[in-house]
């Protein structure tokens, strides 16, 4: 047992005493509740010196003693940052726990109306799923997180959610309407910013992957539809290889498209959702050609 965590036991046991029944005389004088106040921040130097000790079973227990102690006494904001501080330490052995204390630290962040907090612990929890590779669960904690974000006019923290959606949802699950949906509403939010404008094509360029995996009309009004709200994408590499693909499947010419796709990975590498999102429309090509 190393230094730290013997500092932490001792630290506990501290903790349990004060808790423990001292006599009539002091309830009477109001001592109980300093008596809690000290046990809180012996379970909170506890729980600091157990993740030193990288104990982490004992030290999310700390924290949630802490946490269940602030709550009690009604330190809901000070319980709600115990039990984030508890779930982060789960985090590194039991998940289910670790998503349970995010979940009752939303639940008081919510209630107190603080959104921006609750919507970090719901982007949290969707890393957590992420990882674990529960993406329709991460998703919709995306959402929520995103949701929250925007109650708060927290549009920047907002996107990152709202990317991961998008992302998911054409990539994963198919629902190509939800990302086009997802990837012009922040392609058009960052036009009217004039610093934000050079990543606007990226989104939209995603969108018009998109609508090609619907349906080539569509795909087609829709980059008029960008030309329109920014003319400066024309001169975009990002314009040129969908203008390019969008031939290319309404001519059906699955040669030309490979070329094409081809060619622009050699001068912009390709990554996972792209190489994804053209093998869709290519197939589509294939199987259902009177889609397009």
């Amino acid at each position: 047992m190393t230094n730290a965590e013997e500092q932490a036991h001792h630290l506990v046991n501290e903790a349990e005493k004060k808790l423990s029944p001292k006599g009539f005389l002091q309830s009477i004088f109001g001592y109980h509740k300093n008596r809690a106040d000290d046990a809180i921040e012996c379970y909170q130097k506890a729980g600091n010196l157990f993740k030193l000790a990288k104990n982490w079973h004992q030290a999310g227990s700390a924290f949630k003693a802490a946490g269940d102690l602030n709550l009690e006494h009604n330190n809901r904001t000070e319980a709600a940052n115990d039990y984030v501080l508890a779930s982060k330490c789960f985090e590194k052995y039991d998940i289910s726990n670790a998503i349970n204390f995010s979940l009752s630290a939303i639940q008081i962040y919510t209630d107190l109306g603080r959104f921006t907090m609750a919507a970090k612990q719901h982007g949290n929890i969707a890393e957590i799923y992420e990882h674990n590779l529960e993406l329709e669960k991460a998703v919709q904690h995306y959402e929520q997180a995103a949701d929250y974000f925007k109650v708060e006019e927290n549009y920047v923290l907002a996107k990152r959610c709202l990317l991961k959606i998008a992302e998911y949802s054409s990539s994963e699950f198919q629902d190509y309407t939800k990302a086009i949906n997802i990837y012009q509403e922040i392609g058009f939010y960052d036009l009217k910013t004039p610093i934000l404008q050079y990543n606007a094509k990226d989104n939209l360029f995603k969108a018009g992957l998109c609508h090609l995996c619907i349906d080539l009309m569509n795909a087609k009004h829709a980059l008029d539809l960008y030309l329109d709200k920014y003319p400066a994408f024309e001169t975009s590499m990002q314009y040129g290889f969908l203008k390019n693909i969008i031939e290319c499947v309404e001519d059906l010419d699955e040669d030309a498209f490979s070329r094409v796709v081809r060619d622009y990975d050699n001068q912009v590498r390709l990554d996972t959702w792209h190489t994804k999102i053209l093998l869709t429309i290519k197939k589509q090509m294939k199987e259902h050609p009177n889609l397009l």
